[in-house]
């Protein structure tokens, strides 16, 4: 019986783990207009039953790299060509792979690879396909964001502490542990030498945070919108959240003490924002990806 029990209590808390809810990718035109941002002609590009989730840009390409459900409920990344409007697998593997992101170099992918046992490992592929190398696999790794070729920083889940805030160093091993009790969005801050995380404060008054990564100091840049983490940059001074709910915001940092509501245009669409929660803007500034729910 007891043997029974710890069974049924790693299958439960397997499908707490692997279940994500139904999300769907909504690409918009994005402009400034008089000094205010709107959206604009917005499209499901993915129309896919399930988790479609966690968008990335392609630096150089019109595409956009994303996470997918397959039928099995095992998640592989697939690829949105912005020109020619379709999807295609650049993975499709039994494990599940999360946030994809282009390794600064250009040559590899790289994503979270959560495996059977629980793990989560931190992998890169080559980008014109190919064998997976394993980057990190001692550490349960839940978001990264590059800042060069060699250094990445890491949302680590802690068996103890909750969440980590971690420097890790490819080529030495070296692993730094820079805060504790942090959100999901990692960002390198165009234009700069900085990287952002958000520290997390009691009833949801989280701080986007700044880090110097030549020295490693970390200072305070601005309070979130109430109880978000998800954020992205669209240069060195504004920064794009949303509510959690239905409406997106932008802020210009340390000059701009509101956040400001951006324009959605909703005509000739049936899309209806519910849930927001991951934005990516494209290198030039002129698309937004947001993620609803189904």
């Amino acid at each position: 019986m007891k043997s029974l029990v710890i069974l049924m209590t790693l299958l439960v808390t397997g499908l707490c783990v692997w279940s994500q809810a139904g999300t769907e990718i909504i690409l918009y035109k994005m402009k400034w207009l008089k000094g205010e941002l709107s959206l604009t002609s917005g499209e499901n590009i993915t129309q896919h039953k399930g988790y479609d989730n966690q968008p990335y840009f392609h630096p150089q390409k019109a595409e956009i790299l994303y996470s997918s459900f397959d039928d099995s409920g095992r998640s592989d990344i697939k690829i949105y060509d912005i020109k020619k409007r379709v999807s295609r697998n650049f993975t499709s593997t039994r494990d599940r792979e999360y946030s994809p992101t282009v390794v600064p170099d250009g040559n590899y992918v790289s994503c979270i690879l959560q495996r059977d046992n629980g793990a989560q490992d931190l992998i890169k592929y080559p980008i014109g396909g190919g064998e997976p190398t394993v980057l990190i696999s001692h550490l349960k790794v839940g978001y990264h964001s590059w800042y060069n070729n060699d250094q990445v920083l890491l949302f680590v889940l802690e068996e103890k502490d909750g969440s980590s805030l971690r420097l890790f160093t490819i080529s030495t091993g070296k692993d730094s542990v820079l805060a504790t009790n942090i959100g999901r969005s990692l960002h390198r801050i165009p234009e700069t030498k900085l990287m952002s995380f958000i520290r997390k404060g009691k009833d949801g008054d989280n701080t986007i945070m700044s880090i110097d990564m030549s020295s490693l100091s970390i200072s305070e840049m601005t309070k979130t919108l109430p109880g978000q983490d998800h954020l992205c940059w669209l240069n060195k001074k504004v920064v794009l959240m949303s509510d959690g709910k239905s409406q997106v915001f932008w802020k210009k940092i340390a000059e701009d003490s509101k956040w400001k509501a951006i324009r959605i245009d909703t005509t000739n669409t049936e899309i209806s924002l519910k849930g927001i929660s991951r934005l990516a803007v494209n290198p030039k500034n002129n698309a937004l990806a947001v993620v609803i729910n189904e």
